[in-house]
């Protein structure tokens, strides 16, 4: 049962206090909230907002009831207009509290670590000096390389003069013979054109007419061909004739006939020289190449120059512009330069290897296709070397070996003389 308006005395609102607390408790608040981790309520000696409000409601219910509404709806929805607004003014939005910051437990350090020690940089080798290198291995051919290069070059005027003439009258030998063949090909073509300019022909036609018995004349066309012979055209002929026939029976019998006697008598000549000489008579051809340290025989030196200066004739002729419209002359320079110095690389110190190598070297473009087989480095001397046997021999086609790719790598003296 609601008391009566009389007896309820209702006490001003302050809505300032509502909506904020006094300044003067909210330090206290901050205190007491940084003293203790659990959440504080902050006792305010003003009136709660909850007794307010409840006083509030009891007034308004004692006016209701000294003055009733006409219409229970409009009443209805007066006191929940009324409610909200007690509510928004009783619970305004809370200041947010502010917590103590939390202290994260003292982390436990790891005891300091012990000083690094610092390790020393390994020892960098420094490259072997020339002396070192000197008294581990000892080429006497790459100190004197540059003097046997210079040893070839004041030889390469140095010629076996019997020789030469005769791979000189061979070579012009080939030249006639080409020339006749070319001959007799233009002659040919000029033959095929002249014999149509001796006889000239020529279409005629004829008309013929006559009668036939019922007296109905008749006619006809008869077409044939003319030949005129020309006299000028056959002396051209004649002529032309007569020249073919003379290199036919003369120029290319006798250039034929030189050419093979002197491409024999070459043949002959170095067939008697390699047989002449003992080092290389009693050399098997099935030997392979190899390096020797020193001469077989007390004359070998003598005897490897006499081959040597037929090579120095042969790679003469092998650096000629003709070999390259004669392939006949061409071949047969390069298979006697292949046959003599493999006979003389059978029994070789490592001054022919690097002589035909200095050759070879100032050939032109292409003597790789031919020329590359008498570049010759043992390979069981070589191995035998390599793993400290086979004594002198082993050692000096080492030496070799080396000096040879010198001379590969480096520029080529004097390559146009």
């Amino acid at each position: 049962m609601l008391p009566e308006a009389d007896d309820i005395v209702q006490p001003p609102l302050d809505l300032a206090k509502l909506v904020s607390p006094q300044p003067s408790h909210l330090p206290e608040a901050e205190a007491a909230v940084t003293a203790s981790d659990d959440p504080v309520v902050v006792a305010d000696s003003e009136p709660s907002a909850t007794e307010e409000s409840q006083e509030e409601q009891a007034q308004g219910d004692a006016e209701q009831s000294e003055h009733p509404p006409e219409d229970t709806a409009q009443q209805d929805q007066q006191e929940s207009h009324q409610n909200q607004e007690i509510l928004a003014q009783a619970d305004p939005e809370p200041e947010a509290v502010q917590r103590p910051p939390i202290v994260a437990e003292a982390e436990v350090s790891p005891p300091p670590a012990a000083p690094a020690t610092v390790a020393e940089p390994a020892a960098v080798a420094s490259p072997l000096t020339e002396a070192q290198l000197q008294s581990l291995y000892h080429n006497p051919l790459l100190n004197h390389l540059d003097y046997e290069v210079q040893q070839y070059l004041n030889e390469a005027d140095t010629q076996d003069s019997e020789f030469h003439e005769m791979l000189s009258s061979y070579c012009v030998a080939c030249k006639k013979l080409r020339r006749s063949e070319a001959n007799i090909r233009q002659l040919e073509s000029d033959l095929r054109e002249l014999q149509d300019s001796v006889w000239q022909l020529s279409t005629q036609t004829q008309s013929v007419e006559g009668k036939c018995q019922d007296g109905v004349k008749v006619s006809t066309e008869f077409r044939y061909d003319v030949a005129e012979f020309k006299a000028e055209g056959m002396k051209r002929l004649s002529d032309k004739l007569a020249a073919a026939r003379r290199e036919l029976e003369n120029d290319v019998p006798l250039h034929g006939y030189d050419t093979q006697k002197w491409r024999l008598l070459i043949q002959c000549h170095l067939h008697k020289l390699v047989s002449g000489l003992p080092m290389l008579a009693e050399t098997p051809p099935s030997a392979p190449p190899v390096v020797l340290p020193d001469y077989p025989r007390s004359d070998g030196r003598a005897q490897a120059d006499e081959v040597l200066r037929r090579c120095r004739v042969l790679f003469h002729f092998a650096r000629k512009p003709i070999l390259i419209t004669d392939q006949a002359f061409q071949d047969d320079v390069r298979a006697w330069l292949i046959e003599l110095g493999g006979t003389l690389l059978r029994c070789a110190t490592w001054r022919e290897h690097l002589y035909l190598l200095c050759e070879l070297l100032r050939c032109p473009p292409g003597v790789g296709d031919w020329g590359a087989c008498l570049v010759q480095l043992p390979a069981d001397q070589l191995i035998d070397s390599a793993s400290g046997s086979g004594g002198s021999s082993a050692v000096a086609a080492a030496d070799l070996c080396l000096a040879a790719l010198q001379l590969i790598v480096c520029p080529v003296a004097e390559r146009a003389r």
